[in-house]
Parts: C-alpha cells; structure tokens; sequence
C-alpha cells in the first residue's frame, strides 16, 4: 500500500484525492459540545469525503468528550516504564488506556482531529 496522502483541502469545494483503495482512518473527537460542535461536524464531513473517495476505509472514533482519558499519576506513569512483557496484572490496567490509543494511531493511515485542544493534550500525553 502507498502511504502518500495526497489532499486538496484548503479551499472550498475542492475534493480529497487518495492513493488508497481502502484505509483506516481514526477520528478524534475532542469537543464537549456534541452536536452543536463545529469541529465535530468539520471532522465528520472530513471523513465522509475521505470514505466515499476510498470504499473499504474502516473508521474508528475516539472520543475524548464522553470517554475522556485518565490523567497521569505514578502507578500509571511507572507501568508506562515497565515493558509490556514484565508487568504485573495493576500495571497492564493502568497501561491499557495508553497501549489502547497507541495501536489506534499507529493502525491509522488518517488521523483527523477536531475539537478544542485541552481533551486533545489529554489524549497525547496518555
């Protein structure tokens, strides 16, 4: 699969060209506002281009808003510094969050993001 993205977005009207026939994109969603969210309804009409342009696209949804990501605190911080293999069954619960977001990204080919950025450096920082 080439993994070059090639986009047309700024502007208006303009459509998404991909090199993909299928792919996976990860939506995250930040936005406490639900439907009334901007960014959630740009994020949204993004992926909606992105999937009629590529037919077999998979989406998975992360939304920060209704299942927000716990903040670091040292039992979670020191699982994080254990590797996988070695840790306890309390490590592998605190790491799971963080190992859950980290196959999702690196399964993506897209990420699109929308939302204000507070929910959004939870997550990053998970």
């Amino acid at each position: 699969m080439d993994g070059r993205l090639l986009r047309e977005l700024p502007g208006q009207a303009r459509p998404i060209k991909v090199l993909f026939s299928s792919m996976n994109v990860l939506n995250v969603i930040s936005s406490p506002r639900g439907t009334d969210s901007y960014s959630i309804k740009l994020g949204d009409a993004i992926v909606e281009k992105l999937q009629a342009a590529n037919s077999g696209s998979t989406v998975t949804v992360r939304d920060l808003a209704t299942s927000p990501f716990p903040h670091l605190e040292e039992a979670k911080l020191k699982s994080l510094f254990t590797p996988a293999p070695d840790r306890t069954p309390e490590q592998q619960a605190a790491a799971k969050h963080s190992d859950d977001a980290i196959a999702e990204i690196q399964a993506a080919d897209v990420i699109v993001i929308g939302g204000p950025a507070l929910q959004l450096r939870h997550f990053l920082h998970a």
